[in-house]
């Protein structure tokens, strides 16, 4: 039962780093990728929340996720291949 409590927390705690890692994510800044970032940043004001880490996986199948524990701990993944397929 320990053992089994121990993985759920450890899973809890660390589960949106396990899937951005598990996904081969890398972090983006406004200099590296101004539109994406400047649209999460408008999507976050709008909804009043915190800005989340944005995130991109270099692949062609378009895709895209949020994950975090909290808003305060939330970041925002997207594929490249959703990037070139869609507009603004």
């Amino acid at each position: 039962m320990v053992i089994a409590v121990g993985m759920n927390a450890y899973a809890w705690w660390n589960s949106d780093t396990l899937a951005l890692k598990m996904h081969g994510a890398r972090p983006v800044t406004r200099a590296s990728a101004p539109e994406l970032v400047g649209m999460v940043e408008e999507l976050a004001r709008n909804a009043e929340l915190p800005m989340p880490a944005v995130y991109v996986i270099d692949t062609p199948q378009p895709n895209a996720f949020a994950t975090g524990r909290s808003p305060d701990k939330a970041a925002v993944a997207a594929t490249t291949g959703l990037m070139q397929m869609l507009s603004r």
